[in-house]
């Protein structure tokens, strides 16, 4: 649902991303699951550095 949202916004990163594989030929359904995995990496990535700033702070304290 997130990245639904995201294409469905007039501007950001995902509705580049996604009106760019469109662009390219690809099938609307396949470009929006392409853009849920693109915003399920973000969403990794955050939490594990997330994670780790707070192991960093947890061992110093």
């Amino acid at each position: 649902m997130g990245a639904l949202s995201a294409v469905r916004s007039k501007e950001g990163r995902l509705r580049e991303y996604y009106d760019k594989l469109v662009k390219r030929g690809k099938l609307k359904k396949v470009a929006l699951i392409a853009c849920a995995r693109k915003l399920l990496i973000y969403t990794f990535y955050n939490y594990r550095k997330w994670q780790e700033k707070w192991q960093m702070e947890a061992q110093s304290a």
